[in-house]
């Protein structure tokens, strides 16, 4: 397996007849994705450390969101954008390059 490492790369998304496909440059492999719907953006009100087993996290849209899924992390951030969306397994908050599942408990 080829490993290919980018900070930034430019990224093409590409409909085709059996769906959209993730084309980076520089690799010659495109991937299948799916165009996710419903997704909420906003930001942490205040510092994100990261997850530490049941952390909840306040936004600044209003809501509130709690970790479901047990994972340690740190990563320390100020004001971090937050996108959540729904997965199979339940909402998914991925924030400073982490994701995990959660759930909104305001």
């Amino acid at each position: 397996m080829l490993i290919h490492h980018a900070l930034e790369p430019k990224v093409k998304i590409e409909t085709l007849d059996d769906g959209l496909f993730l084309k980076v440059k520089g690799v010659d492999n495109t991937v299948q994705v799916e165009q996710l719907h419903d997704v909420i953006e906003s930001r942490i009100r205040g510092n994100f450390s990261g997850w530490s087993g049941r952390t909840a996290y306040s936004l600044t849209n209003g809501q509130t969101w709690q970790q479901t899924k047990l994972l340690n992390k740190h990563a320390a951030k100020y004001m971090p954008e937050v996108l959540i969306y729904n997965s199979a397994h339940g909402p998914i908050m991925h924030v400073a390059g982490t994701s995990v599942t959660v759930k909104r408990i305001k």
